[in-house]
């Protein structure tokens, strides 16, 4: 993993990624927080989770990590994260990986259900980037990426029972579209990377017997890498990373 001059000189960049309890935001948590150049920290609704993924990390000797509960759809940081904030004092990468997924029926689909989507996969990036956006604002060059997904591209395959799920992350596009527009001028960057099949527990639940040719450990170092590195040319766009259909 290649990482920028600062890096080099000794001021680690700090990466943040919500939904690190399981699937690729715990691969890109673990990869971040075992790389001696990296400040990382995570957050994720599941406590009982979050305290196996610090074990983890302990065991393993990983650096700078930090791990916090918390539901990116709240209207304001816990007391214990703003504090974590100010010592850190920047953000240079906030990835938006956080997702929900509902899988029926469109005519089943309920209000709840189509919330459950929504309040995760779109209002959770908006909101936790208004509330972290002092904080990128601090960073030379920082870049929000949005984990989207292929069932939110236009033109892309669909599949029955997604409908909720699908239109979500066509939002969540939209919105980082919109998003990168309004920060242009600032030292902030926004791209959504829609991934098409992985091996997760996600990708169980939406397609039940479906073996997905790569995993998360393959797809979050490609991302860490387009985050802080090959990215850096790239602003505003919705990029397709996938080999398959699903």
């Amino acid at each position: 993993m290649n990482t920028s001059k600062d890096s080099v000189q000794g001021i680690k960049k700090v990466v943040a990624v919500t939904g690190v309890s399981r699937g690729i935001g715990r691969e890109i948590f673990l990869q971040c927080a075992a790389h001696p150049e990296l400040r990382v920290f995570g957050v994720s609704r599941n406590q009982e989770q979050l305290d196996q993924l610090s074990s983890e990390c302990a065991e393993a000797g990983c650096g700078d990590f930090h791990l916090f509960s918390f539901d990116v759809t709240s209207e304001s940081l816990s007391e214990h994260l703003a504090e974590h904030l100010k010592s850190v004092g920047q953000i240079d990468v906030l990835i938006h990986n956080a997702g929900a997924l509902v899988n029926k029926p469109f005519q089943e689909i309920t209000y709840e259900d189509w919330l459950k989507c929504y309040r995760t996969n779109v209002y959770g990036p908006f909101r936790y980037t208004q509330l972290l956006l002092p904080w990128l604002m601090k960073s030379p060059q920082a870049h929000i990426v949005n984990i989207g997904s292929m069932g939110g591209v236009q033109g892309s395959a669909k599949f029955p029972g997604l409908s909720a799920y699908s239109s979500s992350k066509a939002a969540l596009i939209g919105w980082g579209e919109c998003l990168a527009e309004e920060l242009k001028e600032t030292n902030i960057r926004v791209n959504t990377v829609n991934l098409g099949s992985v091996q997760t527990e996600m990708l169980a639940e939406a397609f039940p017997g479906f073996e997905a040719a790569h995993g998360p450990g393959e797809v979050a170092k490609w991302l860490i890498d387009f985050c802080l590195n090959s990215g850096a040319l790239i602003n505003g766009k919705s990029i397709q990373l996938s080999d398959s259909t699903p």
